[in-house]
């Protein structure tokens, strides 16, 4: 029992490592960027979500391996897993693009809605 809980303990902060990893490479790697190295701003985030990419890739093979169980990597299940990811990074680009606070509005009208 008491070997139990430090176990479960990692199991969860590797799972949560592993899920946050991804945004925090594109946000901070892709401000690193522009901030410490003068890229400009579209070559950052340009690169850090290519970075992104391969590191969802990975997730996605790692899950579909233990779901499915080990198999060969054919040029066709690459595809489909990339598109898989390139639909999970469209989804969080797209609701972080669409996605008004109002704490970021300036106007009152816009601040309202």
């Amino acid at each position: 029992m008491k070997k139990a809980i430090p176990r479960t303990l990692s199991f969860l902060f590797q799972r949560l490592i592993m899920l946050v990893l991804p945004f925090f490479i594109l946000i901070k790697g892709s401000t690193w960027l522009y901030d410490s190295h003068d890229w400009p701003w579209l070559a950052a985030i340009a690169v850090m979500l290519v970075a992104d990419f391969v590191i969802l890739l990975v997730y996605v093979a790692m899950l579909w391996d233990w779901i499915a169980g080990p198999g060969k990597m054919s040029r066709r299940s690459i595809k489909f897993k990339s598109l898989v990811v390139i639909g999970l990074m469209g989804l969080f680009v797209g609701y972080t693009l669409f996605n008004l606070s109002g704490a970021n509005a300036k106007g009152e009208e816009v601040k309202k809605e």
